[in-house]
């Protein structure tokens, strides 16, 4: 590449160091414990606003509440934060709370006929 055809701004940027862009949340969230996790997120009454898919401006005020919720609905893990945060940040932290409150049961789906699940019984 011939430097000296580029325009100025252009070497300009070519010139500048590279910075990395810092950790998001959700990378920092990978490494830390519970307390600090809950910590970090923001829990201020805070007043924000976005267009919707038809154009239209929707505010809010105020706090968002997320739930970890079993079968039926039932609350296991909540957490309290700013109106204005995406759910994303908090899954991290309410599965960390969640997981030593219940026991998880996995079920794999087996392609067996009537035969094989008869011999494994019998």
């Amino acid at each position: 590449m011939e430097l000296h055809r580029l325009p100025e701004s252009v070497k300009l940027i070519l010139r500048r160091p590279y910075v990395p862009k810092p950790d998001t949340r959700l990378e920092h969230q990978r490494t830390m414990k519970l307390p600090a996790m809950l910590a970090d997120l923001p829990t201020q009454c805070d007043i924000g606003g976005k267009k919707n898919s038809q154009g239209n401006t929707e505010y809010w005020r105020g706090y968002k509440l997320h739930l970890d919720v079993a079968d039926g609905q039932i609350p296991i893990s909540a957490v309290l934060t700013s109106a204005s945060l995406h759910d994303s940040q908090v899954a991290i932290p309410l599965a960390t709370m969640t997981t030593p409150r219940v026991t998880y049961l996995m079920f794999g789906v087996l392609a067996l006929t009537v035969d094989q699940i008869l011999r494994l019984v019998t």
